[in-house]
């Protein structure tokens, strides 16, 4: 990365000139430098650790995602209605087959959530832009609301939140032109597809529609109520209804589908969600029960589950599975990726909050 050079707002876009100029001129007789950008990535930090860390990442998902990036550093307790400005770029070290490509980063320090005008004249003209939210939600601020009228993809992550919210996550997804993707939905990847994996057998799917208990079990609770909207939307349940509720606990009531059935008339399911938000390792136990079977996940390590099936007439299961756990930059490659809706985190996200609605 290059060195960063302030400069003021309304020369940002000369002295990345400048600084392509600069580069060109050295690299004279050895490798071209390409500048090259896929798409505009807003990053709003709130503290110096966050901006400090959007920069890292960025400096790793250039290579895979060239674009420019502009990291708003979003000075709550500044009053005085200052910006500064810094421009950098991030270059990937050349090889024998590859020339050596770079890209642009912008950062900005704005004083509290008001500013609105700085990033449209910042963005790549005809590429998408991709807003990564560090931290809670400002929703409802003017910065929010501009970012939300210029951005295709809305990424956050819901561990950073200090609680469960339905209300923050309903507002996102209200908007059809908005594309929106918590990283928490990344991170309980790995437990959904053990899930699907347990129905792959024939003699196994039927249990879906005969479940009578389901546990949820985390340290996380975004996780845990992304788990059980999944669920939900996957199989049919309706008329979620909140029985009990006790610290960090809570347990529902809805009602299942029948056999080929997805209109949620089936008898009657219970549903307890426990959170326990501590070391943040996420999603710890899931148990899905039926009055014949039970299928069981539970975490063993940081980077294991233990998977139990137990199905009447047929041999038990056990497994230990390894899973894989990503960084944050990992996490951001992956979002960058998807543009468009992701029509099945979306329906999960649906049904989550309607459980407090």
């Amino acid at each position: 990365m290059l060195t960063p050079q302030p400069v003021d707002v309304q020369a940002i876009e000369a002295e990345l000139t400048r600084i392509w100029t600069n580069m060109a001129e050295s690299k004279k007789g050895s490798h071209v430098v390409l500048r090259a950008c896929l798409l505009n990535l807003i990053v709003v930090a709130q503290n110096q650790q966050d901006a400090d860390e959007a920069t890292q990442v960025i400096t790793r998902i250039t290579e895979d995602h060239p674009c420019r990036a502009i990291v708003l550093f979003v000075d709550a307790e500044a009053t005085d209605g200052h910006v500064d400005a810094w421009v950098t770029a991030h270059c990937q070290m050349p090889n024998e087959k590859s020339e050596q490509v770079c890209c642009e980063q912008i950062f900005v320090r704005v004083s509290g959530f008001q500013s609105t005008g700085i990033v449209a004249p910042l963005l790549v003209a005809d590429l998408p832009v991709f807003v990564w939210w560090m931290g809670p939600l400002a929703l409802g601020s003017p910065l929010s609301e501009r970012l939300q009228s210029l951005a295709d993809r809305w990424v956050f992550d819901g561990s950073t939140f200090d609680e469960w919210d339905p209300s923050i996550l309903y507002r996102l997804s209200q908007s059809p032109s908005l594309a929106i993707s918590d990283i928490n939905w990344s991170r309980i990847t790995p437990w959904r597809e053990i899930i699907a994996q347990f129905f792959d057998p024939p003699h196994a799917r039927s249990s879906l529609t005969q479940l009578s208990r389901v546990l949820i079990e985390s340290e996380d609770s975004w996780q845990a109520w992304l788990m059980m909207g999944w669920l939900s939307s996957r199989l049919g349940w309706q008329s979620p209804k909140l029985n009990i509720q006790q610290t960090g606990t809570f347990t529902f009531h809805v009602q299942r589908a029948q056999d080929g059935d997805s209109s949620g008339h089936g008898d009657a399911l219970q549903v307890t969600v426990t959170c326990s938000p501590s070391s943040k390792h996420g999603l710890t136990r899931l148990l899905l029960q039926t009055p014949c079977a039970q299928f069981e996940i539970e975490r063993v390590a940081a980077d294991a589950v233990s998977t139990r099936i137990s199905i009447e007439g047929h041999e038990k299961l056990e497994r230990n599975v390894m899973i894989r756990n990503l960084d944050l930059a990992q996490y951001i490659c992956g979002e960058l990726e998807i543009l468009g809706h992701d029509k099945v985190f979306e329906e999960a996200l649906r049904d989550s909050v309607n459980l407090f609605l």
